[in-house]
């Protein structure tokens, strides 16, 4: 059976596991899962979006292995099985290279992250990086 793409899975937060070390279970979802939305927030984070000092394509250079990684996984999630034949894998294989191929043409990141099937919203995505810079 084929198995559903990695930007089709259902991410399930809980707020309550942001203090634990074990990583948040996916489930795989039956529909496209819709990018989170924006809250208004009244951090520093919040009010720089707000005056529109941060944009995405400040963390372009940052953000682009990180987007050419998600399409990796996706498109090894939703063609590798493990019943696959050689000419399975080599199908499967030329489909990776494709994509990749298409994401190092991306003239920009907003390019790149159409490309790459990301619904998150840009504001968002600025904040879950910083969130990890912080924190690494």
């Amino acid at each position: 059976q084929r198995q559903s793409s990695f930007s089709d899975w259902e991410i399930v937060k809980d707020d309550s596991a942001d203090s634990s070390s074990e990583p948040q279970e996916q489930q795989p979802a039956t529909k496209k899962r819709k990018g989170p939305t924006s809250s208004s927030s009244s951090s520093a984070m919040g009010k720089a979006r707000t005056a529109g000092l941060l944009k995405i394509d400040d963390f372009a250079i940052a953000l682009r292995p990180m987007v050419t990684l998600y399409v990796i996984f996706d498109a090894i999630s939703s063609t590798y099985v493990p019943s696959m034949t050689d000419e399975m894998i080599e199908e499967g294989s030329q489909v990776l290279v494709k994509q990749m191929e298409d994401c190092q043409k991306a003239k920009g990141i907003h390019e790149l992250l159409r490309k790459a099937g990301v619904t998150m919203d840009n504001d968002r995505i600025i904040e879950e990086l910083q969130k990890g810079m912080v924190s690494a």
